[in-house]
C-alpha cells in the first residue's frame, strides 16, 4: 500500500535523524536505520535515492564489522538488489553483480549450507545472470548464463522447500522465478508447471484476492498470451487480475478515509 509507505517514510526519516543525533554516523544503530530507510525508498520507487542510502549503509557496516560479518552480507545484498532494480531500466548490472558476489562470498564462508540466506543470495545472483543473458549476443554464452541461473534458482528452491516446506510464500516465489526463467529459455511446458505451482500455493495461503496471487496470475497469462498462443486460457486470468486490482484500490480508498 503506497499510502502506508508514504507514512513510513516520514517516520523512518525521523528515526535516521534521531539515530544520528544520539549515536553519530559511525554506529550500528545509524546503519540499521539507513537500511530501513533504503527499504522504504525502494518500495516507493525512489530507486536512485535508495542506492545512495544503501551505499552509505554498506560503507558504515563494512567499517564497523569488516566484510566477513553477516550484517555486512545483508547490507551488500540489499544494495545489490536495489542496483539490480535500477539496472533493469538503465544499466550494465556491474554494480549489482559485484555486491551480490560479495554477499554470497560472506554467506558461504560463515553460514551452514542449509541456512536460508544461501537461498536469498543465490536467487539474486540468478536474477542478475538472467538479465546479463538477455543482453548477450553470443548464443553459447547466453545459454551458459541461463543454465547457471537455472542451477541457482533450483538451489534456492530446494533449500527453501527443505527449511520452510512446500506450503510457503517464499517457496511459491521461487517457483515463480523458475517459471519466468523457463519462459525465457522457451521451455514453455516447464514454465507453465512452475507458474501453476506458485499460483496454487499463494491462493491456498493468501486467498483469491491477494496482490501476490495477481503477480503469479499475470506471469501465467503472459505465458499463455505471448508464448503459447492459448488466448482463451489467458483471458480469464487477466480478468481475475483486474478484479484483484479493482478490489485492492477500493480497500485502499476505504483505509484512506478511516
Amino acid at each position: 500500500n503506497t499510502r502506508h509507505f508514504d507514512r513510513a517514510e516520514s517516520l523512518i526519516k525521523h528515526a535516521v535523524n534521531l539515530a544520528q543525533a544520539l549515536y553519530g554516523t559511525h554506529h550500528p544503530v545509524y546503519a540499521d536505520t539507513l537500511q530501513d530507510y533504503g527499504f522504504c525508498l525502494l518500495h516507493l520507487d525512489q530507486v536512485s535515492d535508495c542506492l545512495v542510502v544503501y551505499d552509505r549503509a554498506v560503507r558504515i557496516t563494512d567499517q564497523l564489522f569488516g566484510e566477513n560479518n553477516i550484517k555486512s552480507a545483508v547490507a551488500h545484498e540489499d544494495l545489490a538488489y536495489a542496483a539490480y532494480v535500477y539496472d533493469y531500466s538503465y544499466g550494465s548490472y556491474k554494480k549489482s553483480l559485484e555486491h551480490a558476489e560479495i554477499s554470497h562470498r560472506i554467506v558461504k564462508k560463515l553460514l551452514a549450507p542449509d541456512h536460508l540466506l544461501h537461498a536469498s543470495t543465490s536467487r539474486l545472483r540468478a536474477l542478475i545472470l538472467e538479465e546479463l543473458a538477455f543482453e548477450e549476443d553470443n548464443p553459447k554464452r547466453r545459454d551458459k548464463l541461463l543454465r547457471e541461473a537455472q542451477e541457482l534458482h533450483n538451489k534456492s528452491l530446494k533449500l527453501c522447500r527443505t527449511v520452510l516446506g512446500e506450503e510457503n510464500i517464499q517457496t511459491a516465489k521461487h517457483y515463480g522465478n523458475l517459471g519466468r526463467l523457463f519462459q525465457s529459455m522457451k521451455m514453455f511446458k516447464s514454465a507453465e508447471r512452475m507458474h501453476k505451482r506458485a499460483i496454487r500455493i499463494k491462493e491456498s495461503l493468501l486467498g483469491p484476492e491477494n496482490y501476490e496471487l495477481a503477480l503469479s496470475l499475470g506471469h501465467l497469462a503472459s505465458l499463455y498470451n505471448y508464448d503459447m498462443k492459448r488466448y482463451a486460457e489467458a483471458l480469464p486470468l487477466y480478468l481475475s487480475i483486474t478484479r484483484i486490482q479493482v478490489n485492492r484500490h477500493r480497500a485502499e480508498d476505504v483505509w484512506a478515509g478511516v
